[in-house]
């Protein structure tokens, strides 16, 4: 495969009238997921737009996920807002991004226009209800390549001044086949999705659902406050997979959930973008026994995962999760102050995982070596 898209026309196909995004309102097909996508790809397309980035300024939603595909399709590539981030910040990553246009939504249209910013805007609901368009969607996937950027994700890092690093489809595309293989994702997987779509952990869940056939359904944020009803409302939904931040994770431990209520249909519990604790890890793993539990070890730099750990012995309380091994085609490894292979130093990765570099900071982008030769 060349594109992202292709795997979820694949599916589309394959798995027409299943699930593949819900929300707490919104229930979608792959076909007419697809389908959706694809009018939103034609809008843009139309109005003269490609090879751009554009920002995608909607509540994490299935809206949000049409949105970010339909850039995809229109032959760009997007970049997902917080839309709860301050203008100040949307301001300083719209300076170094330059998007040509943003998407919102209708409940996120005025809180848009509010900032005062001078972009083209692009009505989401204008563009769902547009026509597609076969043959300018084809001239568009005709002229694209495998190192086309897909998207841009923003991070501030050590330096609290954001910076856009840019994937592209072949990074994902590398990136989720060995996702897939290595935790077993297939079109029987249900994903409970936590991570927000402008975080790098969400490649992992969204994408790995559109390789492989499987169905994700979006947590509502509010009910990580109310444990019981999270696991309630997985359980209605058929969830078996979760990966998730670590500090969910604490607080389905910390309020003892599983004291009062059981989770023995998750069978995968995958965590990484903080340091797992292991006193609340071992309370997962001891009222989970029978589940996979892994931890996963990567920047955005690197797609989302450059190296993973699959617990498989105990560990004390006060002992560390270890970050185990590269993944399968990326290679981890410590160089020295000499920039020679060493025991000690800085832990650099190579591979196609690698982003393609800092959006319109080439000096940032060299001085971070994104490829060792």
């Amino acid at each position: 495969m060349e594109n992202i898209l292709e795997m979820l026309e694949s599916n589309a196909e394959k798995n027409g009238a299943k699930v593949i995004f819900s929300d707490n309102t919104v229930s979608e097909t792959y076909q007419d997921f697809t389908y959706h996508s694809q009018k939103i790809g034609s809008f843009i397309a139309d109005r003269g737009i490609y090879a751009k980035s554009i920002a995608v300024f909607v509540n994490k939603s299935v809206g949000c996920l049409q949105a970010m595909f339909g850039v995809l399709y229109s032959g760009n590539h997007y970049l997902v807002i917080d839309t709860s981030m301050p203008a100040e910040r949307i301001s300083s990553i719209f300076e170094k991004a330059e998007p040509a246009a943003v998407i919102c939504a209708e409940d996120t249209y005025d809180t848009f226009l509010q900032f005062g910013f001078e972009i083209d805007i692009i009505n989401l609901e204008n563009a769902l209800n547009y026509d597609k368009k076969d043959d300018l969607l084809l001239n568009i996937r005709i002229k694209q390549i495998d190192t086309d950027p897909a998207y841009i994700i923003f991070t501030s890092g050590s330096t609290g001044k954001p910076k856009g690093t840019i994937v592209s489809h072949r990074s994902v595309l590398t990136y989720i086949e060995w996702f897939c293989s290595a935790f077993d994702i297939g079109s029987d997987t249900v994903f409970g999705n936590q991570t927000p779509f402008y975080f790098s952990m969400s490649v992992s869940d969204v994408f790995a659902c559109v390789r492989s056939g499987a169905t994700l359904h979006i947590l509502p944020k509010t009910y990580f406050s109310f444990p019981v009803k999270l696991f309630e409302y997985m359980k209605e939904r058929g969830v078996n997979t979760i990966y998730w931040v670590p500090s969910a994770l604490c607080i389905v431990a910390n309020w003892k959930t599983f004291d009062v209520c059981s989770a023995d249909f998750l069978k995968k519990i995958l965590f990484a973008g903080e340091v797992m604790p292991t006193k609340q890890l071992n309370y997962w793993r001891s009222n989970l026994p029978q589940a996979v539990f892994a931890n996963l070890f990567g920047p955005t730099e690197t797609t989302d995962i450059c190296s993973y750990y699959i617990l498989n012995r105990e560990l004390s309380d006060d002992e560390s999760v270890p970050i185990g091994n590269s993944c399968d085609n990326c290679e981890c490894l410590i160089i020295d102050e000499d920039s020679q292979r060493s025991d000690s130093g800085e832990l650099y990765v190579r591979g196609s995982f690698v982003a393609l570099g800092y959006i319109n900071d080439g000096e940032k982008t060299m001085r971070h070596s994104f490829r060792i030769r």
